[in-house]
Order: C-alpha cells, then sequence, then structure tokens
C-alpha cells in the first residue's frame, strides 16, 4: 500500500485516540510521517502505545490529557497542538463526551450535534485545512 505524502510533518490532533477509531488513525497518520497530537481522556497507557508506534513509524507524537466535556479543555489541546508542532494543520475530532450508550431511535438532533462537534469551537481560528468529524453509532436490528 502506498502511504500519502502530503501528510508528512503534517500537525494533527486526533481527540479520543488511545482506542478504536482514534488510535487508529493516529498510527495512520504517524505511519505517514505526520506529527500526531494524542488526546485521551482516561487511558494513559493506551495512549502512550499509540504514541509509541507513531514513533516507531517515523512520525513524532505528544500526549494529551483531558475531558473535552469540560469548558476550556478543547482550546488548550489545540493550544498545546499548535505550541507542540508549530501549528495545527488537521483535526480529527473523534472524542465525545458520552457516559452511556443510546439507541439511535433514543437520540434527539441536539445529543446527536453535540457528539459529533464537542470542541470544535476552538478550531475555527486556527485550523485551515483539514477537518474530520468522526461518529459512530451502532444499531441493533433484529434478525430476520
Amino acid at each position: 500500500m502506498t502511504l500519502p505524502t502530503d501528510l508528512k510533518e503534517k500537525a494533527c490532533l486526533v481527540t479520543g485516540a488511545s482506542r478504536g477509531i482514534g488510535a487508529a488513525v493516529a498510527r495512520a497518520l504517524g505511519r505517514c510521517g505526520a506529527h500526531v497530537a494524542v488526546h485521551y481522556r482516561t487511558g494513559r497507557g493506551q495512549a502512550a502505545a499509540v504514541a509509541r508506534d507513531i514513533e516507531e513509524a517515523g512520525g513524532r507524537a505528544v500526549l494529551l490529557q483531558g475531558n473535552i466535556a469540560e469548558r476550556g479543555v478543547a482550546e488548550r489541546l489545540v493550544r498545546e497542538t499548535a505550541e507542540a508542532f508549530g501549528g495545527l494543520d488537521i483535526l480529527i475530532n473523534n472524542a465525545g463526551d458520552l457516559i452511556a450508550r443510546y439507541r439511535v431511535e433514543e437520540t434527539t438532533d441536539e445529543f446527536s450535534e453535540r457528539r459529533t462537534h464537542c470542541g470544535l469551537g476552538a478550531c475555527k481560528q486556527r485550523l485551515d485545512r483539514r477537518l474530520v468529524t468522526s461518529s459512530v453509532f451502532r444499531e441493533e436490528l433484529p434478525s430476520p
């Protein structure tokens, strides 16, 4: 597989990067030579493993801890990423403040908006390149 070369040395912030989709995206960016801020809320060990994988693949990584559901944390993550890498080129907004899982039909528009845009206000002035918002919904359907 040929990896994109236009991501080399791009400054990236991946929220929720200690596991799952966020970890996979962070590792992929690292394989492309990107500088990746690996955000985690409680999984420091998992986030450290992701950062180690990024560095072994040729990227740079920093760990950033915080609960983005708390006021000011998203702004701090953006600031710390920019300080570590000299700017912010790419945001992968993967984290949310979900504590419980809900069936899709039980959610409201406000619920969905909050899940997919948690912390985006911090990036309006600092990010002018790429933005990816990740949202995973799982709905259990009855068997046919």
